[in-house]
């Protein structure tokens, strides 16, 4: 499968900072998870493109859902596998796939974090 959303500048950030990435993520309060508790039947299967560095994925696993995470970066998922274990074998290298309103809904989160400016700018 190609990856549609392919981006050079964005792709090195998340590998060259991983590591740190992944320890600043795990280390901020997950907004998101909670909400899904509310609305999805326990034990729910839950696919999370772009899990990064597996926070939520924990979140939703410990919770009591079936997780499968994806995400672009080897490198994120390799943080991800060492800061939770019990993700290793529910995470995948996978591109991206064309998802209209996910991608802007990720890079509106991302731009109030830790992304430089710069490779949100021509979005």
């Amino acid at each position: 499968m190609e990856n549609r959303h392919s981006d050079t500048p964005t792709e090195r950030y998340y590998a060259d900072n991983a590591s740190s990435l992944a320890d600043k993520y795990s280390g901020t309060e997950d907004l998101f998870s909670p909400l899904f508790l509310k609305h999805l039947p326990p034990g729910s299967r839950v696919l999370d493109i772009g899990c990064g560095s597996g926070r939520d994925l924990a979140y939703l696993k410990k919770s009591g859902f079936a997780v499968t995470g994806a995400d672009t970066s080897k490198e994120m998922l390799q943080a991800a596998a060492e800061k939770y274990p019990e993700l290793s074998s529910a995470i995948h290298f996978s591109s991206l796939p064309e998802l209209p309103g996910i991608t802007v809904f990720h890079i509106k989160v991302s731009k109030n974090k830790s992304i430089p400016p710069e490779v949100y700018s021509s979005v």
